[in-house]
Parts: C-alpha cells; structure tokens; sequence
C-alpha cells in the first residue's frame, strides 16, 4: 500500500519510503518489511539518507493509517528506528517485541517530514505467525547458584524459605533468544537472553544466575511463558505451571495494639477489632526489646510505608512531645476491611513482620441547611425562629449538646432526615456577640453534625452596621488611576433603612458619588492610584449615623511595580461579547480630549513587550461626539510597520484569546469622505500583542497614476517580519461606511482578514497561517494575572506620509464565533458568585469552601442547600504579614474540625516576571477570635522560577502534606535568551511532587538558607520527593483507587525552552535554545498530558540538579530514556493548560461519573473534561467534555453532594453546577 498526498502550500518528494527490518540491533542484512516475520524481536527502520540528510522526522504508526490516531513512535534523530534508538556513538536500534502483536495480519504506516515541511507517506504488510505451543522440557530450576541438579520446573512445588535459579537449558537445542514472562503471556518480558545462559532473573557478569525474587513473585500457584527462538528460527512458545509454598508462620513476641485513649491505657489488640466513634491510637507492644518499627497501612511492604518510628514508643501516627500518642482520625482508612502491617526490628537484629486486620466504620453522613445561623436583636427582643433542614444517608435519632442558655432547638431530640427549629433569644441578654456551635450526637456519643450560631445584641440607642467587606483589599499599580471596590452596608434589622455618611482618612480615598447613602446599599470604594510610591498604603473608611455605633473599615493597597499607564492593568481584559457604540460616556481607562470615556481599555505602546504605552496615547486626537454617535481620531504620521513601531492611539481591549473564535469587526463612517490624499493614510482594526506582532485590516488611500485611488489591505506581520499582505482594490463610495474584519481561530492558529460590503455579506482578503502561539497567549507562564492576557484588538489611523486627518468609527465588537460544540451527555444548574482571582479550593468538614486569592487573601464562602452563598468572609493575615504573595495552594489540617478550621497554604515571591529564589513557603492558618490570624510558616525555602511557576496545589494525604512544584525552566535547561524563565537552572526539588510529614516531632521544613548553595543535591530539610520529572503539575488528585494523578503543562510558546544542554550527567549549564532539528536543545511547542504519579518515577521535565539530563523518552536527543522514566497516560491537547482535577464523588449524573477524573482546562478549551479510566486505574478508556463556557477555569472540586465547584481566574467567580438528573 503507498499513497502521495498533494496540500495546498505544499510539495512532495519522490513518491516512497523504504520500511527495513533486521535482526540485529546493528542493523545488519536489512530486509525489506514483508511477509512473515519468523523473529521473537525485530530492529525495524527507515534509512537515512546519503549523504545529506534533509529529514525533519519520521513518524511510525502500527495498524494506523497515518494521521488517524497518536503516532506510535515518532522519530526526531537519525538514525529512525520504530522502536526507538540507542545513544551516541553506536546508536543501535531498539528491538520490538512481536510476541506483544497478536498473530495475523498487520502493517505499519510510516510519514517523513523533511526540513522544508514537504513529506511521503507510506506503509508496510507483514504476518505475525501463530507461535507453536511446544512442551518444553528444558525449562528447568536448581537450588544452588551454579545451576547444579536442575529439575523440572512443570508441576514443581518449592517451599518459600529456599533459593530459587529458574533457567532454559539451551545448550544442546542452540537456541538463540529467550525471553521469560512470569504470570502473563505478552507485554514487557521480565527478561530477554540474547545468549545462554538463559536465566529468569538475569545473569551477573560472571555468569552466576540470580535467584528468584519471591517478594515479587509471592507464594502461590504461578504461571510462567517462555519464547525460545531456535538456531533454525523457529518461535516455540511454552507455558508451565508451578507453586511457591506459603512461609512458615513463626509466633511472634509483639503484637500491634489499639486504645481510645493518648496515653495507650486500656488497649486490645488490633487485630480483629472494629474501630469506630472517636480517634484511635495505634502502637506496638511491648517496647521493652524494640529498636524500630515500620508501618504499613492497607499495603505490602514493598509498597509505601505509612510512617516509622526510631525510639520508644512506637506510635502508628507519631508521638507528642509528651509522649502521648497523636490520634489516627481514619479519615485514610477504608470503610469496612483495613490491616496495618508493622516491621518490628528487635535488639537483636531480628525483623518480625506483624499483621493486624480490622473494621472500621464510619457512621452515615448528616448534612444541616443552612449551615450556620446568625441572628443580630436588640436587647430583650426575640426569640427569631430559623427553620433547620437536616439530610442524612440513613435514620437516626440524634441529640443535642452545646445548647446555650440563649438558644433553643425543638424537637430535641432530632430525628434525620427531617426538620428542626432554632430558636434564638436576646431576652436577659447584655449588649455583645455571643457564639455556641451545637454538636448532634448518636446514640454511641459520635457528633455527625455541627451547627455554630452566633447572636448579636445591640442597644437599641446604639445600633450596629453589617458592613462586606469588613477589611478591603486593593491591588495596583502606581499611577494607574483609580482602582475600586464595592461595599455593602446594611443597618440593624430593627430599621428598614437608615441614613448615614461616610468619610476617609487620606487623601488617595474617596467614594464614587456622594458621601451620604441610605442602607440598605452598596456603595463604590476609589483609591487613586496617582502620585502613589509602590508598597503597601493603608487608610479607613468611617460610617457613621445617629443612634449607630461608629464602624471603621480598614483599608489596604498594595501597589506593584508600574507597567499598564496610563490604563488600569485590572481593567485591561473584557469579557466577551464586547459591544460600544459611541452615543453615551463608555467609563473606561482610555478618554477623549474632554475627559468621556471612549469604552477602550488599553493603548499599544510604541516598544514592542512593554506595558507602559504614555508615548503612545494622544487623548486630544480622541473626541467622543456623543451626538452622533461618532468616535473621532484624528490622525498622526505614526505607523507599526517592519521596524517603525510609533504608532499613535492604536487603542482597543485585551480579551482571552484562546477562550474561544473570536470575531473583531468595526464599522468605519464615511471613509471616502475624509481628507485621505493618496498618501498612505489608513484607518482600521487590529489584533495582536504588540507593534511588532499583529495583524491589522484597514481601509487605505494611495495613488493610481497620480490620481488618490483605495483599497482594503490585509496585513500580517510577526517579529518585525511582514508575512502576509493583500489588498483588494475598491472604488471611491462618498458617503459610504465601510465594515472591516478580523476573525482569530486559536484552534487552527490561524487569522483571517474580510471586508464588509453594504448588505452585511463579507469577502475574505488573506489569512495568516501558522501564527506564533505567544500571539494567542497559549502560556500563561508570561501573563500578568492582573491584567489576563497579553492579546488585544482595537482602532488605529494614521496619515503616514500624508497631512492630519480624521477618521469615525460608529461602533466597534468582538463577538464569539460559531465553533462545533462537543457532545455533552448532562445539564446543569449554574451559579456564580463573585471572587476576585481565585487560584485554588478546599472543603472543610464545615462543609464551607475556603478559597485562596492570587496574592494571599484566603475566603470562607457558605452555601446554603440551593447553593447560593449566604456568607462572604475574607482573611487577609498573609499579605498582612509578608505584604503580596502568589498564592497556589490550600490545604485542610487532617485535625480540623467543624468548630476548628485549620488551613495551610502555599505562597512565593509575588513577582511574576523576577520571582524570588526559593521564596516558596507553606504557612499554617488556626482560628482566633479575629477569625485565621494565628500564623506560622513550618516550610520555607522552596524552588520558584523567575517566571510563574512555583509551589502549586497542596493536599493531606494522611498526615501527610503533598505539594507540586512547578520547574524553574521551559524544559529542563537554562537558556540565556531573554526570555519569561530567565537563568534560573532548575534545582533538586523543582518540577516534582514532594511529600512531608510537618506533625513529625523535630520536623525540619527550612529548604534554603542564605549562603547554601541553591544548585546542590538534597537541601537536608525534611521534605522529600515522591515522583520527578513534572513540567508544570498544578493539581493533582489521591484518587479512592490509591493512585495519584496529575495533569502536566507543556511546553507552551516555542522560544521560551530547552532541555538540559548534554543528555548525560552532569548537565548544568545554558542548553541552546535553536530548534532541536538544527542541531539545538529546543523541543518546541509540546502537549499537555496526564500522568499517574508513582513514587520513585521520571515523567520527563529535566533537572541537572538530580541529574536528570534525558528529556522525555531521549528521542529528541537521540539516546534511550532514563530506567525510571513513564510515559503519559493520556495526551490532554496542546495548549490546553490541564490544571485543577478532582475526582468525582457524590451520586450526580446518574451515577455514571463515580470514580471519574474532572479536569479543567485553563487556555484552550475552558472547560471541564471527564476522563473514564480503566478498572485498574492503570490507563485511559475515555475522555470527553462534561461542562463548557468557562473564564480560565484554574481548580476544580466537588462538594459532599456531588456538585462540582470551579474558581474562574480569568472570569473571577467561584461557579457551582448542579446536575439536572432525568435517571431511568
């Protein structure tokens, strides 16, 4: 089968590729691929050519037509081997196992890609023969090392305890290759002999055989296949079956033990015992003999140890300074069968494996809406009723403590599911706050819910405001203008309404309108951001009215360095669809000559990748002549054009270009009309990043013959380069408008450029192809978050060589264009509610939603059972200790409880272009009466790159707390290019999933200290590393199968990457950031990917500082990948940006998503994905789109109910779906 394609745009070679196969690694005595391949292992390739080699790469496909799925193996380094190649200098070919393709009929597909991006495709048909299942005689195993008295292995019974050499004798048949397969027939073999002896467990280099691994192979009936190609290259395939005797059980001196109790008194023995209602304690005894012992929880010991201990006691979860025992709350156990394993090492040097099996039962689940209550009286006033719904998973009759003398509840006691009243009293009660949680207790004294209430006293003479927020946060940028926030005030419940006035205390603070309102209302808050020093400035804002308490509200501004003048960087970034039309004030950054907002919010500046763009804003050129409707520009000889970037009032709006198709188009009035010369004056839209990448279509005079003539040009240019330009001729219309276009498909990465004729019908004028992904903002690594995107479209005009003109434009949009949507099997009930930036999420067992900020605010939101938030509050102690933070991660203290909230978060340095080096931190928020102002920071000195990445998302995993840690650089290496990760080298615990037990006595979290050395090996803090190689991991999720799973970032814009500069060790040092196929260390734009997180694993991202030089699997450098590294379980699209995962738990849909990944995609796509694994959670079967129409979803999680949460950076709103079940 060969087939030659002819594309647009593109040619083709001579028609044909050879497809070869040999024996040999070397590839020695090729043959054609064809007919039937009578080999256990096949080298199979496609030469290079000679003597000059103008591939690009070679891409391989089995039992795939080309293109219709993920390539198999795809080849970027000569030599172009399908199963890969070995490294420099032999770069022998890597066999392909034939036993792992069933027998029959198969072909390969095979696509070379050449320098000059022209190709040949073509394909390959060859036979699998149906291996003969022979009765092997020689296979065969002795109990000593020398192979002395085998016997055959068929039908044999050995005992545990003995040594184990399992071996083929093929001496005397002169076979060839064998290769073992202990339990299973195909996949990886657990070995392959080129030569004899031919062992099971391999062969030292002096020819000794190792013996049987029975950790790996456990007692029991095993089954083992054998491949033996012969001396004649006959295949024979055989399968024997033996057994491995149980150990011999010897009574052991220690037994693990449980009390109720810290101290350990009045303890049983584990095993055997069901364990429920309060905390455990789980410790061995006795410990008079003990030197260590090693936990194990519901795993082997050659899985992950739970926790150990080194001195006396021996606690399951740790010992107290005070020697009690730490509480095991079993939120970590199954529910139902669990065992603990314990390896007891004796002062004796024994090890006695202890095993305990238990029960543990949680009781079912109760659920109180609303949540909590609160009731604001004035003195012997009330009782106020609220009426408390209960929802349980089965009956039970519940009873009721912590009942203050002003509360009531009735019935009590309760029975759930069902309904109760509270009734809250300020009767014989003093002026005051007052605050009670009620605890609902079973029968065995177990609380399943808790209700906190708080009543507020007031004197009638001296009443109190309930003001949101009751501290207010801004963030800016110096000389930016005004930043806002909104306030809602409302008076005591005894009054409807009530007047009041409102003053400032410095000067930069004021109120949008007047200083006199009626509450209930919302008011704006301005802080003017002129003349203003970067730094944090504080204020307050004082209410005030008659019979009122006096209520300040604290202030704080924090102003980062300058960069958006004369916008407002928060302002920068619309919403789509965006309409103006020019009839009324726009109340936007960018103003006329008379102060009218013109509806723009940002100015292209005249320096390519700054921000600032005061050179470039003439604001007396700009007249909104609300009367008719008319944007005027008057123009000047500025022009973006190849290396003249001083373009003049090029103003427009950032939106979120990969988000959707987004279609920019604007009617321009009257152009022929205007006092055009032919001298190159233009009016029209562009799109784009800057004056150096963009894309413009303009209406445009110039001269015909010395006669003024028109045209619409369409124009393309990126890095400074024209690479695409036409224009369509068009005759003088006086008194027509004329409509322009701009269409910007992220999808395709490609523009188009149209123009409008007078019926609304619009005609193409080019299309840039293959436009750099910096220009649709696919990274976000590079992006302020403050403004949210680095993409913006808008007007210009210029009268070039020309005289001042003007130009009206009538009105201006970006819409979203029409794309196929994805098929979507469930409906929701969406809601949003406003937060400002939100980075990630986390459940408490109050069932509230605590929420971080991006620079360092953490927010309760309480819900009540519809799901709207009835309770906004806001702590603000991080940036209140160490100013702005970037904010990533929250986690739930494993000890919290309903009335005791425990948090810990991660923060660095908040600067996104110049993070600081090892400004990671985790600090630990508690409860006060203030709300979270107990602050430490058990962890500090964790790797951030100069760029955005840094301590991502964290979560307990036990007692444990888990975190991702983004790299350092784009790909593993350093490169001196300029570019968004600056020099920063990676370090030993960027770019991992690290884990760390901080409830451990003598934790030791400093990671860094000043004057270490921050490129060395392990920082010796007690943070440890569970999986390497992560690009980018910003979520992760422990699924209910055991396993951890994460999505990965790739390589998002071409030039901002490389992996490390050698694939061996060591490899510190700048790589060279040209593209890999011109003999460079840049692999380009690279996918998105999801892994399953496995201790000890490489997944691909370099690191010199663990000498981790081989990027990926090693193709792009031609040598194999590292003995640690695993590939991706599934390809989550390119640019995607795959951040917050969750899994699904909680009953919605039908059931059907139970166990499901959810995945939100923060750039392309802005969705959520439902990912089906597999019943061993080992691989992928599906993937599919479950929600859509999100701003830059950026976390995911899903509540106790199983409604899903989603924090909307870009759109900054927590939004809640509600599946609308319609089951069978």
């Amino acid at each position: 089968m060969r087939r030659c394609f002819i594309l647009l745009l593109w040619a083709i070679h001579a028609c044909g590729v050879d497809i070869l196969w040999s024996r040999t690694s070397d590839r020695a005595n090729p043959m054609p691929l064809s007919g039937e391949l009578d080999a256990l292992q096949a080298h199979i390739f496609v030469p290079t050519p000679t003597p000059t080699n103008n591939i690009q790469r070679v891409e391989f496909w089995l039992d795939m037509t080309v293109g219709s799925g993920t390539a198999t193996q795809t080849e970027k380094l000569a030599p172009y081997d399908f199963a890969g190649s070995g490294p420099k200098p032999t770069y022998i070919a890597y066999s392909y196992n034939l036993v792992n393709i069933p027998a029959g009929d198969h072909f390969i597909a095979v696509r070379v890609t050449y320098k000059d991006n022209t190709f040949d495709i073509d394909s390959a048909n060859f036979t699998i023969p149906a291996y003969p299942d022979v009765n092997n005689i020689y296979v065969k195993y002795s109990n000593s090392d020398d192979r002395s008295s085998p016997m055959l292995l068929s039908g044999a019974t050995i005992p545990y305890e003995d040594f184990v050499y399992i071996f083929v004798d093929g001496s005397s048949t002169g076979d060839r290759v064998v290769q073992f397969f202990m339990d299973k027939a195909v996949g990886t073999p657990d070995n392959t002999d080129l030569a004899t002896p031919f062992d099971y467990a391999g062969t030292d280099p002096l020819g000794v055989p190792h013996p049987l691994d029975k950790t790996l192979v456990g007692p029991g009936l095993h089954s083992l296949t054998t491949y033996v190609q012969t001396a004649s290259d006959i295949v024979e395939k055989n399968t024997i079956l033996f057994t491995i005797n149980s150990p011999v059980v010897v009574l052991q001196p220690y037994e693990i033990m449980v009390s109720i109790n810290p101290d350990r008194s009045n303890a049983m023995p584990l095993d055997g015992s069901t364990l429920q209602g309060g905390p455990s304690y789980i410790f061995t005894a006795p410990d008079t003999t003990i030197v260590s012992v090693v936990f194990y929880l519901n795993t082997p010991e050659t899985g992950t140890s739970y926790h150990k201990e080194g001195k006396v006691p021996f606690d399951f979860t740790g010992t107290a300074a005070d020697l009690t025992a730490y509480p095991w709350a079993r939120n970590d156990a199954n529910a139902g069968s669990n065992y603990i394993i314990a390896a007891v090492t004796s002062d004796d040097g024994t090890v006695y494996h202890l095993r305990a099996d238990f029960t543990v039962i949680i009781p079912g689940t109760v659920s109180l809406t609303p949540a909590s209550i609160s009731a604001v009286l004035a003195t012997d006033t009330g009782p106020n009723t609220f009426q408390i719904t209960a929802t349980a998973s089965s009956m039970d009759t519940l009873t009721i403590t912590g009942l203050p003398a002003w509360a009531m509840v009735m019935p009590n006691p309760i029975v759930v599911p069902g309904s109760f009243s509270v009734l809250i009293s300020a009767q014989s009660v003093a002026v005051g706050t007052y605050t009670a949680t009620l605890n609902f207790q079973n029968s065995a004294a177990v609380t399943m819910a808790s209700l906190p209430i708080t009543l507020t006293v007031n004197d009638p003479n001296n009443l109190m405001f309930d003001v949101q927020p009751t501290i207010v946060n801004m963030i800016g940028r110096p000389d930016s203008g005004d930043t806002g926030a909104v306030i809602s005030v409302t008076g005591a419940p005894l009054e409807p309404s009530v007047v009041y006035t409102v003053s400032v205390d410095v000067m930069w603070l004021r109120t949008s309108t007047s200083t006199q309102f009626t509450a209930p209302n919302d008011f704006t808050l301005l802080a003017n951001t002129n003349n203003l020093p970067e730094g944090t400035h504080t204020g307050s804002v004082t209410l005030q009215a008659p019979n009122y308490a006096t209520f300040n509200l604290p202030v704080n501004l924090q102003l980062t360095a300058a960069g958006c003048e004369p916008v407002i960087c928060n302002q920068i970034r619309v919403a789509l669809p965006y309409s103006l039309v020019f009839v009324q004030n726009n109340d936007k950054a960018v103003v006329d000559k008379n102060g009218v907002g013109t509806g723009f919010t940002y100015v292209l500046s005249h320096a390519p990748g700054t921000g600032s763009s005061v050179d470039a804003y003439k604001p007396d050129l700009l007249w909104m002549d609300t009367a008719k409707g008319l944007l005027r520009m008057k123009t000047t000889a500025g022009i973006n054009a190849g290396t003249l970037n001083n373009a003049d009032n090029s103003i427009g709006v950032g939106f979120a270009v990969p988000n959707q198709i987004a279609v920019i188009t604007a009617r321009l009035v009257e152009p022929y009309t205007s006092a055009a010369t032919g001298n190159y004056e233009q009016a029209g839209i562009w799109f784009g990043t800057d004056q150096d990448n963009y894309v413009k279509v303009v209406w445009l005079s110039y001269k015909s013959g010395g006669i003024p003539a028109y045209a619409i040009q369409f124009v393309a240019e990126f890095g400074g380069v024209t690479v695409a330009e036409h224009k369509e001729f068009v005759l003088n219309q006086p008194g027509l408008d004329q409509l322009l276009r701009i269409i910007v498909d992220p999808f395709t990465r490609k523009i188009y450029g149209q123009m409008g004729g007078q019926t609304g019908t619009y005609l193409p004028l080019g299309t840039a192809e293959n436009v750099p992904s910096e220009v649709f903002g696919f990274d976000a690594a590079g992006i302020d978050p403050v403004i949210g995107t680095r993409s913006f479209a808008g007007v210009m005009t210029t009268h070039r060589k020309g005289v001042q003109t003007q130009f009206s434009f009538g009105s201006f949009d970006i819409e979203q264009g029409e794309r196929p949507l994805p098929p979507m099997d469930f409906t929701f009930d969406r809601k949003s509610h406003p937060l400002t930036h939100p980075t990630n999420m986390v459940f408490g067992p109050d069932g509230k939603l605590y929420v971080t900020e991006l620079y360092g605010n953490v927010h309760t939101l309480t819900y009540d059972s519809n799901l709207n938030v009835v309770e906004h509050q806001i702590c603000t102690t991080i940036p209140d200790h160490f100013g702005p933070r970037l904010t990533l991660g929250i986690a739930m203290d494993p000890t919290s409880t309903p009335g005791n909230i425990i948090l810990w978060v991660s923060h660095s340095s908040p600067d996104l272009r110049a993070g600081g080096l090892n400004s990671g931190s985790i600090s630990r928020l508690s409860e006060s009466s203030s709300g979270f102002s107990n602050l430490t920071t058990p962890v500090t000195g964790l790797p951030r790159a100069e760029a955005n990445h840094g301590p991502n998302s964290m979560a307990f995993i036990g007692n444990r707390l888990w975190i991702t840690i983004g790299g350092n650089t784009g790909a593993g290496g350093a490169v001196n290019n300029g570019m968004e990760f600056g020099v920063r080298e990676e370090q030993w615990l960027s770019a991992a999933l690290l884990y760390m037990d901080p409830f451990e006595p003598g934790f030791d979290g400093d990671c860094y200290d000043e004057g270490e050395d921050p490129w060395g090996k392990d920082p010796g803090c007690d943070v440890s590393i569970w999986a390497t190689g992560l690009r980018n991991s910003y979520d992760f999720v422990h699924h209910s199968n055991g396993m951890i799973y994460a999505g990965d970032n790739g390589l998002g814009l071409a030039n901002t990457g490389a992996y490390p500069k050698s694939p061996y060790a060591p490899c510190f040092g700048f790589a060279d950031p040209t593209p890999y196929y011109d003999g460079g260390d840049n692999p380009l734009e690279q996918t998105d990917l999801l892994y399953n997180v496995k201790q000890g694993k490489y997944y691909g991202h370099g690191n010199p500082a663990r000498d981790e030089c081989v990027y990926k699997d090693g193709s792009y450098q031609g040598v194999p990948p590292l003995p640690n590294f695993v590939p991706p379980m599934a390809d989550l699209g390119m640019h995607a940006s795959p951040d917050g995962i969750t899994e699904y738990k909680g009953g919605g849909g039908c059931g059907q998503l139970e166990g499901n990944l959810l995945v939100v995609r923060y750039s392309l796509g802005d969705d959520i994905r439902r990912i089906v694994l597999s019943a061993d959670g080992e691989s992928v079967t599906s993937i599919s789109t479950l929600a859509i129409n999100f701003q830059d979803p950026l976390s995911i999680r899903v509540n106790a109910n199983g409604d899903i949460f989603v924090a909307e950076h870009g759109g900054n709103f927590i939004t809640t779906l509600r599946f609308v079940d319609n089951c069978p």
